[in-house]
Protein backbone atom coordinates (compact mmCIF):
# COMPACT_ATOMS: atom_id res chain seq x y z
CA UNK A 1 0.00 0.00 0.00
CA UNK A 2 0.94 3.58 -0.86
CA UNK A 3 1.51 6.84 1.37
CA UNK A 4 -1.24 8.05 -0.15
CA UNK A 5 -3.65 5.35 -0.03
CA UNK A 6 -3.18 5.19 3.81
CA UNK A 7 -4.05 9.02 3.86
CA UNK A 8 -7.21 8.31 2.35
CA UNK A 9 -7.92 5.26 4.61
CA UNK A 10 -7.03 7.95 7.84
CA UNK A 11 -9.68 10.14 5.75
CA UNK A 12 -12.10 7.82 5.64
CA UNK A 13 -12.03 6.82 9.35
CA UNK A 14 -11.99 10.47 10.54
CA UNK A 15 -15.02 10.91 8.39
CA UNK A 16 -17.18 7.86 9.18
CA UNK A 17 -16.37 8.92 12.75
CA UNK A 18 -17.59 12.39 12.87
CA UNK A 19 -20.45 12.34 10.19
CA UNK A 20 -23.99 12.06 11.77
CA UNK A 21 -27.16 10.06 10.77
CA UNK A 22 -29.23 11.25 7.87
CA UNK A 23 -28.46 11.83 4.10
CA UNK A 24 -24.71 12.78 4.47
CA UNK A 25 -24.41 9.59 6.87
CA UNK A 26 -25.35 7.51 3.84
CA UNK A 27 -23.70 9.33 1.36
CA UNK A 28 -20.46 8.95 3.60
CA UNK A 29 -21.23 4.82 4.05
CA UNK A 30 -22.07 4.47 -0.07
CA UNK A 31 -18.85 6.16 -0.20
CA UNK A 32 -16.51 4.63 1.91
CA UNK A 33 -17.92 1.10 1.07
CA UNK A 34 -17.17 2.04 -2.55
CA UNK A 35 -13.58 3.31 -1.81
CA UNK A 36 -12.96 0.08 0.76
CA UNK A 37 -13.97 -2.59 -2.04
CA UNK A 38 -12.17 -0.98 -4.53
CA UNK A 39 -9.07 -3.27 -4.03
CA UNK A 40 -6.96 -4.88 -1.42
CA UNK A 41 -4.53 -2.46 -0.65
CA UNK A 42 -7.59 -0.47 0.34
CA UNK A 43 -8.81 -2.87 2.79
CA UNK A 44 -5.06 -3.44 4.39
CA UNK A 45 -4.57 0.65 4.48
CA UNK A 46 -7.87 1.14 6.88
CA UNK A 47 -6.91 -2.07 8.71
CA UNK A 48 -3.51 -0.49 9.32
CA UNK A 49 -5.34 2.62 10.73
CA UNK A 50 -7.52 1.17 12.61
CA UNK A 51 -5.12 -0.74 14.01
CA UNK A 52 -3.12 2.43 15.02
CA UNK A 53 -5.83 3.68 16.63
CA UNK A 54 -6.52 0.87 18.67
CA UNK A 55 -2.72 1.04 19.81
CA UNK A 56 -2.89 4.76 20.82
CA UNK A 57 -6.09 4.25 22.74
CA UNK A 58 -4.52 1.97 24.94
CA UNK A 59 -1.80 3.93 25.75
CA UNK A 60 -3.26 7.59 25.47
CA UNK A 61 -5.86 9.44 26.80
CA UNK A 62 -5.87 11.60 23.24
CA UNK A 63 -7.17 8.76 20.55
CA UNK A 64 -5.67 9.19 16.87
CA UNK A 65 -9.06 8.95 15.64
CA UNK A 66 -9.87 12.55 17.05
CA UNK A 67 -6.01 13.84 16.03
CA UNK A 68 -7.00 12.60 12.49
CA UNK A 69 -10.76 13.89 12.08
CA UNK A 70 -9.27 17.30 13.75
CA UNK A 71 -6.27 17.49 10.81
CA UNK A 72 -8.80 16.64 8.15
CA UNK A 73 -11.36 19.15 9.42
CA UNK A 74 -8.89 21.55 9.91
CA UNK A 75 -8.17 21.56 6.41
CA UNK A 76 -11.46 22.00 5.10
CA UNK A 77 -11.64 25.15 7.14
CA UNK A 78 -7.74 27.24 6.00
CA UNK A 79 -7.16 25.66 2.75
CA UNK A 80 -4.58 28.37 2.31
CA UNK A 81 -2.89 28.32 5.92
CA UNK A 82 -0.06 26.22 6.08
CA UNK A 83 -1.14 22.47 6.37
CA UNK A 84 -1.14 20.70 9.72
CA UNK A 85 1.32 18.01 10.31
CA UNK A 86 -0.15 14.97 12.11
CA UNK A 87 2.51 11.68 13.10
CA UNK A 88 1.26 8.64 14.14
CA UNK A 89 4.58 7.05 14.87
CA UNK A 90 4.41 9.86 17.85
CA UNK A 91 1.45 8.88 19.97
CA UNK A 92 3.21 6.37 21.91
CA UNK A 93 6.41 3.81 21.61
CA UNK A 94 5.03 0.72 21.18
CA UNK A 95 3.46 1.83 18.02
CA UNK A 96 6.88 2.28 16.65
CA UNK A 97 7.12 -1.70 15.85
CA UNK A 98 4.09 -1.37 13.53
CA UNK A 99 4.43 -0.54 10.06
CA UNK A 100 2.00 2.30 10.03
CA UNK A 101 4.75 4.35 12.55
CA UNK A 102 6.06 5.45 9.52
CA UNK A 103 2.94 6.78 8.46
CA UNK A 104 3.29 10.54 8.00
CA UNK A 105 -0.21 12.54 7.37
CA UNK A 106 0.86 15.96 5.93
CA UNK A 107 -2.24 16.65 3.51
CA UNK A 108 -5.37 14.72 3.49
CA UNK A 109 -6.90 13.81 -0.63
CA UNK A 110 -10.56 13.84 -0.30
CA UNK A 111 -12.10 10.72 -2.80
CA UNK A 112 -14.23 11.88 -4.91
CA UNK A 113 -17.99 12.36 -3.62
CA UNK A 114 -20.84 10.57 -4.33
CA UNK A 115 -23.65 11.99 -5.24
CA UNK A 116 -26.04 8.79 -5.31
CA UNK A 117 -26.40 6.35 -1.99
CA UNK A 118 -26.26 2.81 -2.35
CA UNK A 119 -30.12 1.26 -1.40
CA UNK A 120 -30.55 -0.36 1.70
CA UNK A 121 -30.20 -4.05 1.57
CA UNK A 122 -31.74 -6.71 3.53
CA UNK A 123 -31.06 -10.32 4.94
CA UNK A 124 -33.97 -12.09 6.38
CA UNK A 125 -34.10 -15.72 7.69
CA UNK A 126 -37.46 -17.89 8.17
CA UNK A 127 -38.80 -19.32 11.27
CA UNK A 128 -36.39 -22.25 12.39
CA UNK A 129 -34.02 -21.55 9.65
CA UNK A 130 -30.33 -20.10 10.87
CA UNK A 131 -27.73 -18.43 8.47
CA UNK A 132 -24.96 -16.61 7.70
CA UNK A 133 -24.34 -13.98 5.47
CA UNK A 134 -21.10 -12.17 4.11
CA UNK A 135 -22.35 -8.45 4.48
CA UNK A 136 -19.13 -7.21 2.88
CA UNK A 137 -15.85 -8.73 3.58
CA UNK A 138 -14.81 -8.92 6.25
CA UNK A 139 -18.18 -8.53 7.80
CA UNK A 140 -20.22 -11.31 8.67
CA UNK A 141 -23.58 -11.69 10.08
CA UNK A 142 -25.46 -15.06 11.19
CA UNK A 143 -28.88 -14.54 12.04
CA UNK A 144 -31.02 -16.90 13.88
CA UNK A 145 -34.82 -18.18 13.15
CA UNK A 146 -36.77 -15.32 11.83
CA UNK A 147 -34.50 -12.33 12.09
CA UNK A 148 -33.44 -9.35 9.76
CA UNK A 149 -30.48 -7.52 9.14
CA UNK A 150 -30.75 -4.03 7.39
CA UNK A 151 -28.00 -2.70 5.74
CA UNK A 152 -26.84 0.57 4.87
CA UNK A 153 -23.48 1.60 3.77
CA UNK A 154 -21.59 0.48 7.01
CA UNK A 155 -24.54 0.92 9.25
CA UNK A 156 -26.87 -2.26 10.76
CA UNK A 157 -29.84 -2.53 11.97
CA UNK A 158 -30.62 -5.59 13.40
CA UNK A 159 -34.33 -7.32 14.31
CA UNK A 160 -34.27 -10.48 16.42
CA UNK A 161 -31.28 -11.93 16.82
CA UNK A 162 -28.03 -11.82 15.16
CA UNK A 163 -23.92 -12.65 15.97
CA UNK A 164 -21.78 -9.64 14.22
CA UNK A 165 -19.00 -10.46 13.54
CA UNK A 166 -15.72 -8.28 11.34
CA UNK A 167 -11.90 -8.79 11.19
CA UNK A 168 -10.66 -5.09 10.21
CA UNK A 169 -13.55 -3.13 8.92
CA UNK A 170 -15.60 -0.80 11.29
CA UNK A 171 -19.23 -0.95 11.17
CA UNK A 172 -22.07 1.01 13.50
CA UNK A 173 -25.01 -1.17 14.44
CA UNK A 174 -27.81 1.13 15.29
CA UNK A 175 -29.34 0.86 18.61
CA UNK A 176 -32.58 2.62 20.27
CA UNK A 177 -30.87 5.93 21.75
CA UNK A 178 -27.42 5.39 19.84
CA UNK A 179 -25.20 3.41 18.16
CA UNK A 180 -22.33 0.87 18.96
CA UNK A 181 -19.42 0.90 17.17
CA UNK A 182 -17.63 -2.08 16.29
CA UNK A 183 -13.70 -1.99 15.16
CA UNK A 184 -13.07 -5.86 15.21
CA UNK A 185 -14.65 -9.02 16.93
CA UNK A 186 -18.24 -9.96 17.43
CA UNK A 187 -21.26 -9.18 18.90
CA UNK A 188 -24.64 -11.15 19.84
CA UNK A 189 -27.56 -8.59 19.57
CA UNK A 190 -30.74 -9.65 20.26
CA UNK A 191 -33.85 -7.05 20.05
CA UNK A 192 -37.65 -7.41 21.24
CA UNK A 193 -39.99 -5.51 21.59
CA UNK A 194 -39.20 -4.62 24.92
CA UNK A 195 -35.62 -4.49 25.20
CA UNK A 196 -32.25 -4.60 22.77
CA UNK A 197 -29.56 -6.80 24.48
CA UNK A 198 -26.25 -6.99 23.17
CA UNK A 199 -23.28 -9.43 24.70
CA UNK A 200 -19.76 -9.27 24.11
CA UNK A 201 -18.00 -12.98 24.16
CA UNK A 202 -15.31 -12.32 21.73
CA UNK A 203 -11.65 -11.75 23.41
CA UNK A 204 -10.04 -9.41 20.60
CA UNK A 205 -13.20 -7.02 20.55
CA UNK A 206 -12.92 -3.45 20.14
CA UNK A 207 -16.26 -2.05 20.32
CA UNK A 208 -17.78 0.94 22.14
CA UNK A 209 -21.57 2.53 22.59
CA UNK A 210 -22.01 6.02 21.67
CA UNK A 211 -25.76 6.91 23.38
CA UNK A 212 -27.09 10.18 22.36
CA UNK A 213 -26.95 11.68 25.46
CA UNK A 214 -24.53 10.69 27.34
CA UNK A 215 -20.49 9.87 27.06
CA UNK A 216 -19.02 6.80 25.28
CA UNK A 217 -19.36 3.31 27.16
CA UNK A 218 -16.35 0.59 25.85
CA UNK A 219 -17.72 -2.92 25.83
CA UNK A 220 -15.67 -5.38 27.32
CA UNK A 221 -16.00 -8.94 26.26
CA UNK A 222 -18.00 -11.18 29.24
CA UNK A 223 -20.42 -8.14 29.58
CA UNK A 224 -24.16 -7.44 28.82
CA UNK A 225 -25.18 -4.30 27.69
CA UNK A 226 -29.45 -4.02 27.91
CA UNK A 227 -30.97 -1.24 26.59
CA UNK A 228 -34.34 -0.70 28.47
CA UNK A 229 -36.69 1.70 29.21
CA UNK A 230 -34.44 4.19 28.41
CA UNK A 231 -31.74 2.49 30.94
CA UNK A 232 -28.42 1.40 30.33
CA UNK A 233 -27.07 -1.53 32.05
CA UNK A 234 -23.80 -3.41 31.93
CA UNK A 235 -23.76 -6.59 33.67
CA UNK A 236 -22.13 -10.19 33.86
CA UNK A 237 -24.09 -12.70 32.75
CA UNK A 238 -25.01 -15.93 35.05
CA UNK A 239 -25.35 -17.82 31.75
CA UNK A 240 -23.92 -16.89 29.05
CA UNK A 241 -23.98 -19.95 27.04
CA UNK A 242 -27.67 -19.44 27.28
CA UNK A 243 -27.27 -16.67 25.07
CA UNK A 244 -24.60 -17.75 22.53
CA UNK A 245 -26.03 -21.42 22.47
CA UNK A 246 -28.48 -20.66 19.59
CA UNK A 247 -25.26 -20.44 17.38
CA UNK A 248 -24.65 -23.62 17.17
CA UNK A 249 -28.47 -24.93 17.45
CA UNK A 250 -28.78 -25.26 20.91
CA UNK A 251 -31.43 -24.14 23.66
CA UNK A 252 -29.72 -24.20 27.01
CA UNK A 253 -32.20 -23.48 30.07
CA UNK A 254 -31.13 -23.38 33.77
CA UNK A 255 -33.89 -23.61 36.53
CA UNK A 256 -36.10 -20.61 34.09
CA UNK A 257 -39.77 -20.85 34.28
CA UNK A 258 -41.47 -23.13 32.16
CA UNK A 259 -43.37 -20.39 30.54
CA UNK A 260 -40.18 -18.21 28.95
CA UNK A 261 -38.88 -22.04 28.10
CA UNK A 262 -41.81 -22.64 25.65
CA UNK A 263 -41.35 -19.17 24.91
CA UNK A 264 -37.53 -19.55 23.57
CA UNK A 265 -38.85 -23.29 21.76
CA UNK A 266 -42.07 -21.57 20.35
CA UNK A 267 -39.49 -19.09 18.48
CA UNK A 268 -38.28 -22.27 16.34
CA UNK A 269 -42.03 -23.69 15.81
CA UNK A 270 -44.40 -22.78 12.91
CA UNK A 271 -46.93 -23.63 15.44
CA UNK A 272 -46.64 -22.87 18.91
CA UNK A 273 -46.81 -24.93 21.86
CA UNK A 274 -49.65 -23.45 24.18
CA UNK A 275 -49.33 -23.53 27.56
CA UNK A 276 -51.75 -23.32 30.76
CA UNK A 277 -50.81 -19.93 33.17
CA UNK A 278 -51.47 -22.44 36.19
CA UNK A 279 -47.81 -24.42 34.87
CA UNK A 280 -46.09 -20.93 33.65
CA UNK A 281 -44.65 -20.72 36.94
CA UNK A 282 -42.75 -24.46 37.07
CA UNK A 283 -38.99 -24.31 36.26
CA UNK A 284 -37.18 -26.58 33.71
CA UNK A 285 -33.40 -27.45 33.04
CA UNK A 286 -32.19 -28.96 30.06
CA UNK A 287 -30.44 -28.22 27.01
CA UNK A 288 -32.46 -29.30 23.63
CA UNK A 289 -32.06 -29.11 19.81
CA UNK A 290 -33.90 -25.56 18.43
CA UNK A 291 -35.12 -28.31 15.77
CA UNK A 292 -36.02 -30.70 17.31
CA UNK A 293 -39.17 -29.45 19.92
CA UNK A 294 -40.30 -32.83 20.39
CA UNK A 295 -37.19 -33.71 22.66
CA UNK A 296 -38.31 -30.45 24.82
CA UNK A 297 -41.78 -31.82 25.19
CA UNK A 298 -40.64 -35.34 26.16
CA UNK A 299 -38.65 -33.45 28.93
CA UNK A 300 -41.54 -31.69 30.29
CA UNK A 301 -43.89 -34.67 30.57
CA UNK A 302 -41.46 -37.03 32.54
CA UNK A 303 -39.97 -34.57 34.73
CA UNK A 304 -43.01 -32.77 35.59
CA UNK A 305 -46.27 -33.58 36.80
CA UNK A 306 -47.65 -32.07 33.29
CA UNK A 307 -50.48 -33.28 30.81
CA UNK A 308 -48.87 -32.98 27.18
CA UNK A 309 -51.61 -33.28 24.08
CA UNK A 310 -50.27 -33.12 21.21
CA UNK A 311 -53.52 -33.11 19.05
CA UNK A 312 -51.34 -33.13 15.25
CA UNK A 313 -48.62 -30.23 15.49
CA UNK A 314 -50.15 -27.79 18.07
CA UNK A 315 -49.32 -29.40 21.76
CA UNK A 316 -50.23 -28.09 25.26
CA UNK A 317 -49.12 -27.96 27.93
CA UNK A 318 -51.42 -28.29 31.26
CA UNK A 319 -52.01 -29.79 34.73
CA UNK A 320 -51.72 -33.29 35.45
CA UNK A 321 -54.64 -33.89 37.06
CA UNK A 322 -54.72 -37.46 39.19
CA UNK A 323 -57.72 -39.53 39.19
CA UNK A 324 -58.86 -40.82 42.43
Amino acid sequence: MTREQLEQAAWWYARLNDVADGPARAAADAGFGAWYSAGDAHQQAYAAIVEADGVARACSAEQVSQDLGDAALWRAANRRRRRRHVAIAGLCGAIVVMPVAALTIRHFTQPAPVVVAAPPRVFSTATGERKTFAIDAPVDVMLDTASRVTVEGTTLTIQGQAYVSTTGKPIRLRVPGGVIRLRSGGLNVRKTATRVTVFADDASLSADYDPETAASVRLQPGRLLTLANDRVRITVPADAGAIVGWRDGWLLFDDVPLARAVAEVNRYRRVPIRISPDVSDWRISGSFRADQSASFLDAVASSLPAALVRPGDAPSISVRHTKH
